[in-house]
């Protein structure tokens, strides 16, 4: 079965997760072994990051608590929350700056001029996230 799993830090940061268990219990066990272990936002088929966004709101200090958001059975997770593709975009967009900041430092140093192939790759990275 699925299961979305949300926890606030502080009321300051919402953030869900989907995590596969065969109970909503043992969900949010993993959960928070996961957080505890810092793996948490692995983006993997054992946990997949659905929301991840900072609350504008006076945040009263209080412990970290898991909750079940929603029992999907064998569902797919919802499509991930639009924090996780801006992150996913700002990942993306950083990778394409540094592909041409390589390519125009290799260009530098070598004295050639920056390779059509590396404009490229950065391009063809750029167009799958839309940038």
């Amino acid at each position: 079965m699925k299961f979305v799993i949300g926890y606030s830090v502080q009321q300051m940061k919402q953030v869900k997760v989907g995590i596969e268990a065969s109970s909503a219990e043992e969900a949010l066990a993993k959960a928070k072994m996961m957080f505890d272990n810092g793996k948490h936002w692995d983006e993997s088929a054992e946990c997949m990051l659905l929301q991840e966004e900072f609350a504008q709101c006076e945040v009263t200090p209080r412990a970290l608590e898991f909750t079940l958001s929603e029992e999907l059975g064998d569902n797919d997770y919802p499509l991930p929350h639009s924090s996780v593709r801006a992150m996913e975009k700002d990942a993306t967009a950083r990778a394409v700056v540094e592909q041409l900041v390589e390519a125009y430092r290799r260009s530098s140093e070598t004295g050639e001029p920056v390779s059509a192939n590396d404009i490229d790759a950065a391009y063809w990275l750029a167009l799958e996230c839309q940038l």
